[in-house]
């Protein structure tokens, strides 16, 4: 075996005879270092101007509400089933049988899908923590990825973020029932 950049070729033969993940893995490597195998034979012509594409080619990201997306790494999304709008960075997802709930830490703000209030059309309530336009002060200072229902599926508890607390929500009334101040000092840190 010859060693390029310090990763094992391998013989063109091989390529062509096995199908494994490793060792077509390997392949890519081959290719990105000059197109050369262990046994000294090019795999191809000249070397081609780009080895990898993303799903959209070139275009740009894009929001499409109706259709197919394009997300900033250029692959594609398209929602199967009704879509429901959530605030940007969508940082944390629970859910149970009643309830879908997501937080960003955006403003930060929960949306809580009421799943068991389904509408005419399908669609679950969607409720807003703390309400579109009112200000998270004293509701929701902070918020992370963390969030779990109780097992009762009445209460909802979220982690705090940068304050290290964690809230705890009625999902029924969407009220602030307390909030735990988990911040402490470890050796002086």
């Amino acid at each position: 075996m010859t060693m390029i950049h310090e990763m094992p070729m391998i013989s063109c033969k091989k390529v062509l005879s096995c199908c494994r993940p490793q060792v077509l893995g390997k392949l890519l490597l081959a290719l990105a270092l000059g197109g050369f195998c262990g046994d000294g034979q090019q795999l191809y012509g000249e070397a081609p101007s780009q080895l990898v594409r993303s799903p959209a080619g070139d275009e740009y990201a894009r929001l499409e509400l109706a259709g197919t997306s394009i997300l900033p790494n250029g692959r594609l999304i398209k929602p199967l089933g009704k879509m429901i709008r959530v605030k940007p960075h969508p940082y944390g997802l629970t859910s149970d049988a009643n309830w879908v709930v997501t937080v960003s830490s955006d403003d930060p703000q929960l949306s809580i899908l009421d799943l068991r209030s389904l509408n005419a059309s399908g669609e679950p309530e969607v409720y807003r923590v703390p309400a579109e336009g009112t200000s998270h002060e004293g509701v929701l200072d902070a918020a992370f990825m963390g969030l779990a229902i109780d097992s009762n599926s009445q209460t909802l508890y979220v982690a705090g973020g940068g304050d290290w607390s964690v809230v705890a929500f009625d999902l029924t009334t969407r009220e602030r029932r307390f909030r735990i101040d988990a911040a402490h000092e470890a050796d002086g840190q």
